[in-house]
């Protein structure tokens, strides 16, 4: 998913499965969240439009050559 832009990252799962680590996700995900709104915070709603359009429109094509 990630190689045909569907998705933007994978956050990793603590050893044993997310399940086993509860705490250790929760701080992942929150770190990645924090990440993509600091990403996003930066753009003007014009450009997040643009922007989120053109991943949409594009989805899929990463990986077919």
């Amino acid at each position: 998913m990630l190689s045909f832009g569907i998705i933007d990252s994978i956050i990793q799962e603590p050893l044993g499965g997310a399940h086993r680590n509860t705490d250790k996700i929760i701080a992942a995900v929150g770190k990645a969240v924090h990440h993509a709104l600091n990403e996003l915070s930066v753009l003007d709603s014009k450009a997040l439009i643009t922007q989120r359009q053109s991943k949409y429109l594009n989805m899929g094509k990463k990986g077919i050559q």
